[in-house]
């Protein structure tokens, strides 16, 4: 499952060069003018995404993320859609909410990659090549609490830190339906396809995004989507050492909470080592030579030592002796009142 993720400006321009040549390679003459055409499209749209750009470290369902797809005129671009898939449009008479709770319905942010081919919800989008990419610089996770009382751990799942490339590439379907409203007659959705977890991330949970790997395949699954390229995609081995992870705040827990601080890293909890005092060398060799000198002694001494009492007890018991010495045990009886 995949409910949060963070994206960056970073982390879209790392892929747009890569992404958006998709389609130049697959164009042809007799589609020249319409790729030309959608070059200025495209321009616009990227013009109008740096004016109202802001980096989401803490993206949810219902907010707007920048997404790669192909158009109408086979032509690979990039532009705004809205997280959580919508498969049917509005009416003048029966328009559709606005809002974030209509993205949330029957968990349409998320298709499984198993039932893909087919779901009704996701096959058509497929046979249609509705196919899109969703880059981020990474995802979160929730771990259940080990401990009563306590809360989930969220942590940030990201690229490992050495690799050339930081960003994740996730495969999705995207949807475009009429509103039913004048001000934003039509609605642009996509959801994150996922698959079961990598070996390296099931403690984590049992399923993930479906991450593309391959340069080559990210480009297929945009300009010519097949049962064999999706196949490709699921069933890719993930690299090793290909993930990183660490533990964040649960403030993160809130959309709202949307700054950097949410993929910051945050110390481990204390374990139980951690409650005890290390011992110096010089307290360790002192504590060894006293077990030492102990066990030379023999155990007939050891056990009349362990069981002296100590020196205010001996005090208390002198002191008990000579009062019985100063009377007859009678003196220890009160006497019977006279009648």
């Amino acid at each position: 499952m995949c409910g949060r993720a963070a994206q960056t400006r970073r982390a879209v321009r790392e892929v747009e060069n890569l992404l958006l040549g998709a389609s130049s390679s697959a164009t042809t003459t007799t589609d020249a003018a319409a790729a030309s055409r959608t070059c200025h499209q495209r321009e616009s749209r990227q013009e109008q995404a740096e004016y109202e750009w802001q980096d989401n470290y803490n993206m949810s369902p219902g907010m707007s993320c920048t997404v790669f797809y192909r158009n109408d005129d086979n032509i690979v671009q990039m532009d705004r859609k809205i997280w959580g898939l919508v498969k049917k449009g509005g009416t003048p008479q029966t328009p559709l909410p606005s809002g974030m709770t209509l993205h949330f319905q029957n968990l349409m942010f998320n298709a499984r990659s198993d039932t893909l081919l087919d779901k009704r919800s996701f096959a058509p989008l497929f046979q249609n090549g509705r196919t899109c990419i969703v880059v981020v610089d990474g995802f979160f996770e929730w771990k259940p609490p080990t401990l009563k009382g306590t809360k989930k751990q969220p942590y940030y799942v990201y690229r490992n830190k050495n690799a050339s490339r930081q960003c994740l590439m996730f495969a999705g379907l995207w949807n475009s339906v009429a509103t039913g409203r004048e001000s934003d007659s039509s609605l642009d959705t996509f959801t994150i396809i996922t698959t079961e977890a990598c070996p390296a991330l099931k403690w984590l949970h049992s399923r993930m995004p479906l991450t593309i790997y391959n340069e080559k395949l990210a480009g297929l699954w945009l300009q010519k989507p097949s049962r064999d390229v999706f196949k490709q995609i699921d069933e890719a081995v993930t690299p090793p050492d290909y993930f990183q992870w660490h533990q964040v705040t649960t403030e993160m827990n809130s959309i709202k909470f949307r700054g950097q601080d949410a993929i910051k890293a945050i110390p481990p909890p204390a374990s139980v080592k951690s409650f005890f005092t290390t011992l110096e060398k010089g307290e360790k060799a002192s504590i060894s030579a006293s077990k030492e000198k102990s066990s030379l002694q023999s155990p007939l001494k050891r056990r009349v030592e362990s069981t002296s009492p100590s020196p205010p007890a001996k005090k208390a018991a002198k002191q008990v002796c000579r009062a019985v010495k100063k009377g007859p045990i009678e003196s220890f009886f009160s006497p019977k009142p006279k009648k």
